[in-house]
């Protein structure tokens, strides 16, 4: 038996407006934990770059967590944003995504695995 959602529910296909964000339909790709950046300097990379370029018809893509610092890292080969070299890296991801799509970075919250013995062995 099939059930009725009603006329009120929107398609999967119409726009979504998120606070100033505006996607172009309401497929969106949340955060995944991929560890393949650049070592050592933990720099955002083509690898990288080329699977946001595979997937950028999502309506929204958040990318994996990124440590805002050093002392955020949780885990080993997680991009950062907090070196001039990561920044670069990170500009070469973004600046290559097409496809009508919108990206933003996730922020790492490490918790436990962020703390400053288990960070500091990278």
């Amino acid at each position: 038996m099939a059930v009725s959602l009603g006329h009120d529910v929107p398609s999967l296909f119409e726009p979504l407006a998120l606070g100033a964000v505006s996607a172009p339909h309401r497929v969106l790709m949340t955060p995944l934990t991929r560890q393949r950046a650049t070592q050592p300097g933990d720099v955002p990379n083509d690898l990288m770059r080329d699977h946001y370029v595979q997937r950028a018809a999502a309506g929204l893509i958040v990318s994996e967590g990124t440590q805002i610092s050093p002392e955020g890292k949780g885990y080993a080969g997680t991009p950062g944003i907090h070196s001039d070299e990561q920044v670069a890296g990170r500009r070469r991801v973004t600046d290559a995504h097409t496809g009508g799509g919108r990206a933003d970075r996730g922020p790492a919250v490490a918790h436990r695995p962020g703390q400053p013995r288990v960070a500091a062995r990278g």
